[in-house]
Parts: structure tokens; C-alpha cells; sequence
């Protein structure tokens, strides 16, 4: 399928989107609509910590997605069956970027999503919401967040960042490195949570923003997060990871944002002591860029000069991650408080 056989045109009709609920990012409203309430409450626990109930008469400023799926019918969107038929294991993605138009299919977790920074308009499509796969469930739409960002200068950046008295740390690395498992365990203990895998951040300001109030972590990491099992929502039989809602009811506390003080590079050592060692910036630019570039199918060149920009004159350091996640967490308290406000 070429770039000139689609259109906006091809996807549902945006009519059928009655529901809606609102966030905000920054100072941005994004709004969702959905076919039911159930689909709302299905999708939105990611976002609840985001949530506003605000009515702007702005509303060519808001962003706008719609969810949409075909269950209960028996004939399926058409142009997901062309992209599903061109698509296979061996070629999971397909991506489609002709500004201002940008669409990615799944094949993997069939999701089609859509968005035109022209129109501020987002399109999220899966045949069946219910037979999301865990990923989808915890941090969906990424791509259109992806390039929702990018319209607003900022970038969503594949990283976790906690914090503590109003000072943030972005943790980056690849899957296994222990970012997701640290930035849980530090939410478990009372620090400001951001983001486990991904977060939005602002170049210009030095600021990271929250996407998702959820979490993605690795069954095995029990050794940090010993009833891991009891706060999954999902089980070890079913998926991959274990998915959780750091709901403030629960006695989360889930920032919305944090000025940026330090970028860490988490290492998994098996040793009993955490430490802190400095690095210099291209490694840490290196490690963003590599993974972020890696999740975010069509990002680039311009990824990496603002992700540089991002981190510029920012202290950055391996932390050596021992086996205590109290010792871990103290140690991580002590160095956030130590870093210039």
C-alpha cells in the first residue's frame, strides 16, 4: 500500500465517538472519545491522574482521539484487513509518514493508530479493546503521543523518572536494565512516580511530564518488589509482565511534572550496595536516543538534537544497582536531595 492510496477519509466515521474525557499535559487539553462508557473506563486508567473536568472554548487548541472497534460487528474496518493482509512476522510494523499525516499498524497486537498534527486530530483502532495485549493496556497510543509531542516541541522519550521535593531524575536504558523495576520500587516508598517506560519531556523548559500512571515490570523482580504478584492487576500465566495502576487512592503519589536534575543510567550488578558513578553526556545521550529511537518508529535526526538539548548541562551517572530495594531507594533519596534545585 503506497502513501497515495490513504487518506483521513479511511477511517470510521468519528460520529460514532459519543463519550469523552479530558487531560492535560502540560498546559495542553488532549480529549478522548469513545464508543461507550465501557470503553472509557477500559482505557482510561493509564490517564486518571491526568484527568480534568475543564470545558475550553479554545477547542481548535485540544487534540482530539478517537477509540474505535468493531466488536459485536461482524465485518472489521477496512483498511486495518489491507494492512493486516499486507503485513506478517516478519514485518510487524508498517509505518506510513507523510506530514502531516502519520499511521502505524501493529501486527503484533493489531492496533492501528492515526494522527494529522494538521487537522489536531488522533484515530486509535483495534478490532476488539478487550483483546488488547498487556502493553496496550498500560501505555497506549504511544505513536500518537509520539508525534502529538513533537507538534508541541516536546518528545516522548522512552524512560522512567521519579523524583523527590520537586526534583526529577530520568532513567533510561533499554528493557531489563532495571529502570522500570526502580522507578516502582521508589513509588512504592513515597517518591513523586512520572513514568516507569515513558515520559514527556521538554527541551526548552528541562522539565519532565507524566503520560502514564501505570507500570510494565518484570515478574522476576520480586527480589525489589516482593508482592509484585498481589499488585499486578493482570498474572504471570497470561503475560509477560505485570501491569499496575499507581492509583493516588492507593496512596501513589503520581507528579504530573518535575524540573529535570540528573539522568541515571541504571546497571543491574547483583552486588549488595547501590552507588553512583559519573559519566559523560554521550553516554547517556547514546542510551536515550538508541532506545527512544528504537519505540517510536519514524522518529530521527531531529530526536537526537533535541534529546542533546534536553540533557545539556545536565549531571548524568550509572547507578549501580545493589539488592536491597531499601538501600536502593535511600540511596536514590539521598542523591536527588543533593542535586542543585
Amino acid at each position: 500500500m503506497s502513501l497515495n492510496n490513504i487518506s483521513w477519509e479511511m477511517f470510521p466515521d468519528r460520529g460514532q465517538c459519543l463519550k469523552n474525557r479530558t487531560i492535560k499535559i502540560k498546559d495542553k487539553l488532549i480529549q478522548f472519545y469513545f464508543m461507550t462508557e465501557h470503553d472509557a473506563e477500559s482505557m482510561m486508567p493509564p490517564f486518571e491522574h491526568l484527568r480534568v473536568i475543564e470545558h475550553t472554548t479554545n477547542m481548535h487548541d485540544t487534540f482530539h482521539i478517537y477509540i474505535l472497534h468493531d466488536e459485536g460487528k461482524e465485518k472489521k474496518f477496512p483498511i486495518w484487513e489491507r494492512l493486516e493482509k499486507a503485513a506478517s512476522n516478519d514485518k510487524k510494523l508498517q509505518t506510513y509518514n507523510h506530514h502531516p499525516f502519520h499511521l502505524l499498524y501493529n501486527y503484533e497486537s493489531k492496533v492501528l493508530t492515526g494522527i494529522n498534527t494538521d487537522k489536531n486530530e488522533g484515530y486509535y483502532y483495534i478490532p476488539s479493546l478487550s483483546d488488547r495485549p498487556y502493553y496496550e493496556k498500560a501505555a497506549p497510543m504511544r505513536m500518537i503521543f509520539h508525534y502529538w509531542a513533537q507538534a508541541q516541541g516536546l518528545i516522548l522519550l522512552h524512560g522512567a523518572s521519579v523524583g523527590f521535593n520537586y526534583k526529577g531524575v530520568l532513567m533510561a536504558g533499554r528493557g531489563g536494565s532495571g529502570k522500570s523495576t526502580t522507578a516502582l520500587s521508589a513509588a512504592l516508598a513515597g517518591f513523586d512516580y512520572l513514568g516507569d517506560d515513558y515520559v514527556i519531556a521538554d527541551p526548552n523548559g528541562k522539565t519532565i511530564h507524566s503520560l502514564y500512571g501505570s507500570s510494565k515490570t518484570r515478574w522476576n523482580a520480586e527480589k525489589i518488589i516482593p508482592d509484585i504478584k498481589e499488585l499486578a492487576i493482570n498474572r504471570g500465566s497470561e503475560d509477560e509482565k505485570g501491569i499496575f495502576f499507581l492509583d493516588k487512592d492507593k496512596g501513589f503519589n503520581i507528579g504530573k511534572s518535575l524540573a529535570l536534575k540528573a539522568v541515571l543510567l541504571p546497571v543491574i550488578t547483583g552486588g549488595s550496595e547501590t552507588c553512583f558513578v559519573k559519566i559523560n553526556g554521550t553516554e547517556a545521550l547514546m542510551s536515550l536516543a538508541s532506545s527512544t529511537i528504537f519505540q517510536m518508529p519514524g522518529s530521527g535526526k531531529e530526536l537526537l538534537s533535541e534529546i542533546s538539548k534536553l540533557i545539556k548541562d545536565i549531571p548524568q551517572y550509572r547507578i549501580m544497582l545493589g539488592n536491597k530495594p531499601e538501600e536502593i531507594n535511600e540511596k536514590l533519596k539521598k542523591m536527588i536531595n543533593q542535586l542543585q534545585g
